[in-house]
């Protein structure tokens, strides 16, 4: 019998185009604030020093938004207004949640930088349909990766057979929490996937 649903934030719960546009737009703004260069100027440096992160040094962190803030002495509150805005939930969301929480545990397992979460779900009362909330930094890893599943499986004391997830990404929603026996539905809203809508949750449960 199923105990616990584990939904993925960014693309489940919320869009994720917001992460893309703070990488891409937000960090070169302000950097090039910082040290008074155009924007052109500044995305050139700034991708250039992403490229170098990841395929030359091969700097582990090179995917967190909160890696990268600290790396070009950023705030968080800098961002914190865009992030606000651009920010949407997805139309079905609430919907749902409100035919899960009394029947289900609600959890959301994520890769974002925890900040940038309570953020997104801080809107429209998200975070209050959920017991738990977990982010990478929950492991020792630093990855959405079998060990974060693992916990959630420990810190409610079920088996893998009691808990589903949902998520938009392939390999850390689908083939992760699968390979501990979880079954895991992949949303793709274009309908590639298992699930077009969190909507088919309902008929699944």
């Amino acid at each position: 019998m199923i105990k616990v649903v584990s939904l993925d934030m960014d693309g489940t719960l919320v869009s994720e185009n917001v992460d893309d546009f703070i990488w891409n737009e937000e960090i070169p703004r302000l950097y090039a604030e910082k040290h008074n260069l155009s924007l052109e100027e500044a995305k050139k440096e700034v991708y250039a020093e992403y490229y170098k992160q990841r395929y030359i040094d091969k700097v582990k962190e090179w995917t967190s938004i909160e890696y990268w803030l600290k790396f070009y002495n950023i705030s968080f509150d800098e961002v914190y207004e865009r992030l606000s805005n651009e920010t949407k939930v997805f139309e079905e969301v609430l919907e749902v949640l409100d035919y899960l929480k009394n029947k289900y545990d609600l959890i959301v397992v994520t890769s974002a930088y925890e900040d940038f979460m309570n953020v997104k779900l801080n809107l429209q009362g998200l975070k209050s349909y959920f017991k738990k909330t977990y982010t990478s930094k929950d492991t020792s890893t630093g990855k959405k990766d079998h060990f974060l599943f693992r916990k959630v499986l420990e810190d409610f004391n079920i088996t893998s057979k009691e808990i589903i997830h949902v998520g938009d990404k392939h390999y850390y929603d689908k083939e992760v929490p699968e390979s501990l026996g979880i079954k895991s539905y992949l949303l793709d809203r274009e309908g590639k996937g298992d699930l077009k809508s969190l909507k088919e949750l309902k008929n699944i449960l």
